[in-house]
């Protein structure tokens, strides 16, 4: 028997309650997402299609036999579905290929909301962002209508918080502070912070209030998923941000590089101002207390990456800690509630970091025709 199945798959396991009757199916893996090991890593980013399935492991109906074959990039991967050569994809389908796909009979794509964010991750813990109101201007700098608009053509969800939406709305808190796109408050926010071009004349580049020279460049790792290939949003999101802070006189250093450059000067060697991040989760606010929880930070580095903690960033808030203790072991929905809202305020109201998107709909995942 065959059938056409229409699943959003990222972790394997998955694959098994994608097919019923006995059947092969071929599917493909990004080489960008296996580990050191060569195992395919778990995303954790399926539980939202499984629960959409509405079958628990046990129910689920099995497959002979699973072939995986590897590809060096979503560019190979998502060109073997479209060839039908293979019959299911783990990575998210990306803009470029959404029309190609959907004008092809034997895919279908599936919908999703993502259970995951991206964001630019800041270096509190590094002048000048460890200046609240330095963070505070960047975060007026940010345009993310546009980045969802241009930039992810449309698949994505403004955040304004670290929770993702559409997937966890219940605890997406609409009151937290938001930023809006606006240089000229940004600017504003600069020039009280002491932030001024003091030169004669000016030539362009704000002055550091603590030395009264220029401001040493702005540290900027943009990460490439597919380095040199697909996926580019990131760094196309990092390219939109550091033009307005040139626009208003903040040098910038970009780096757009690999997954593991980044990791190696972000996360172990906290080298740096600037990175966009992005993570998934699972459905339970306690990863707010992983992420940014002052125990979770490892810096000021370098360290290994048995060291290594979720707090990069470095936020470190008294008041944060004490509300995202309360999510770890909670007595009721209703403290749950509140502390995730009450750790959105003060986080945002801080600027821990830029909230940036969730994925939704394009980002899908392609299935094949089974055979």
């Amino acid at each position: 028997m065959s059938r056409k199945v229409v699943l959003l798959v990222f972790v394997s396991m998955l694959l098994f309650s994608a097919v019923s009757g006995t059947q092969r199916m071929e599917g493909g893996v990004n080489v960008a997402d296996l580990g050191e090991s060569g195992r395919k890593v778990s995303s954790g980013l399926g539980v939202n299609g499984f629960s959409a399935m509405g079958h628990s492991m046990s129910e689920a109906p099995r497959v002979d036999e699973l072939l995986i074959k590897i590809y060096p990039n979503q560019t190979a991967e998502f060109t073997a579905l479209n060839a039908s050569e293979i019959d299911i994809v783990d990575s998210p389908i990306t803009a470029e290929w959404i029309d190609a796909l959907k004008a092809n009979p034997d895919v279908t794509l599936a919908n999703y909301s993502e259970i995951g964010m991206f964001q630019f991750d800041i270096n509190n813990q590094r002048w000048p962002t460890n200046n609240t109101d330095f963070r505070r201007a960047l975060a007026h700098l940010v345009d993310k209508d546009r980045i969802v608009t241009e930039v992810l053509d449309g698949y994505g969800v403004r955040i304004d918080t670290p929770i993702p939406r559409p997937s966890l709305e219940t605890y997406y808190n609409p009151a937290a502070r938001i930023y809006e796109y606006n240089t000229t408050k940004a600017a504003g926010i600069l020039d009280a912070a002491g932030f001024v071009d003091t030169d004669q004349p000016a030539d362009g580049i704000r002055n550091d209030p603590k030395t009264g020279l220029n401001l040493e460049p702005i540290v900027f790792y943009a990460r490439l998923d597919t380095p040199g290939l697909v996926y580019s949003a990131r760094a196309d999101a990092a390219q939109l941000l550091t033009a307005e802070m040139a626009n208003i006189g903040i040098p910038v250093v970009l780096n757009v590089t690999g997954g593991l450059q980044c990791v190696q000067k972000v996360m172990l060697e906290f080298d740096y101002h600037l990175y966009t991040g992005g993570w998934s989760f699972g459905r339970d606010v306690e990863r707010l207390y992983y992420l940014y929880h002052s125990s979770m930070y490892a810096g000021p580095g370098p360290i290994t990456g048995d060291e290594w903690l979720w707090n990069y960033p470095g936020f470190i808030n008294a008041t944060y800690d004490y509300w995202a203790e309360k999510l770890l072991h909670p007595t009721s929905h209703a403290e749950v509630m509140e502390a995730s809202f009450k750790c959105q305020e003060i986080f945002a109201d801080q600027v821990g970091a830029i909230p940036l998107w969730s994925r939704v709909e394009g980002s899908q995942n392609g299935v094949g025709g089974l055979g």
